[in-house]
């Protein structure tokens, strides 16, 4: 779903491969981004060039699946010496070909998306113009908990918005005390925490502030999938385990709240 969804991004799909430890034997393994990639795939293959592609996305919907197929190239100058990449007619490949190399390509609705050298040449993993228009607005909370870089990006993209109320409210559900939520700078003078902030929640009662992460994985986790569920509009939510650390007594009333948004 998260390469659905980024349309084939190089970077997306880079970090799927390193968090799934799919590129431990890199320095020793030539081919390994190859069969990485790969392995993210029904059948642990990449499909031959010129043949059947890979097709992500609804079956009687054409013009919204991604279609992921290999390309293969060869890079040479043009007459200002410039690096260009070539296009070789598949049916045209031979096996004493100098200098092949090969791509993955994603298409959409037949427009081209991304383009990703299997052997990872940085001058051909490249985005193409109209990408930007094709990537839908997607948000992903793993089972793990979202980055603190993370968080703050989302929240500053709601901050001072109707859709901090929101938030609020939907924390309520959990704990009907919280009065408040703000991210403050960590403080600590920790060399690694200098740029960190840090979610904290006003308590009706309470004069302390309180970092939400105290008060429970159910709370911290309705505060990632609400915050990433604004910032997600008119695109794609994607959620791993939703009900991870959350009671089930609360599921009906977080759900209806997030239909609600």
């Amino acid at each position: 779903m998260q390469i659905y969804a980024s349309k084939g991004d190089p970077q997306t799909i880079n970090h799927i491969i390193s968090s799934r430890d799919e590129n431990w034997n890199t320095r020793t393994d030539v081919n390994t981004f190859h069969q990485s990639l790969a392995y993210l795939f029904n059948g642990y293959a990449l499909p031959e060039a010129g043949k059947d592609p890979i097709v992500i996305g609804p079956i009687d919907d054409y013009a919204k699946q991604l279609i992921m197929s290999i390309k293969p190239f060869q890079i040479s100058e043009d007459e200002e010496g410039r690096k260009i990449r070539i296009a070789i007619d598949p049916t045209k490949i031979k096996e004493d070909m100098i200098d092949m190399q090969l791509a993955l390509e994603t298409t959409m609705d037949q427009k081209r998306c991304h383009y990703i050298a299997l052997d990872s040449h940085p001058f051909v993993n490249q985005s193409y113009k109209n990408v930007a228009k094709l990537t839908s607005n997607y948000q992903i909370v793993k089972t793990q908990h979202i980055s603190d870089e993370k968080v703050s990006e989302l929240w500053d993209n709601i901050n001072l918005t109707d859709l901090e109320a929101e938030i609020l409210s939907c924390l309520k559900i959990i704990n009907t005390n919280i009065s408040g939520i703000a991210l403050v700078s960590d403080v600590s003078g920790r060399l690694n925490n200098l740029n960190k902030r840090i979610p904290i929640v006003r308590i009706k009662g309470v004069k302390e502030r309180i970092p939400i992460k105290t008060m429970g994985d159910g709370l911290t986790r309705l505060f990632h999938i609400i915050l990433a569920l604004v910032n997600a509009k008119n695109g794609l939510l994607l959620i791993d385990e939703f009900e991870n650390g959350l009671h089930w007594t609360v599921l009906p009333k977080i759900w209806y709240a997030m239909i609600k948004l």
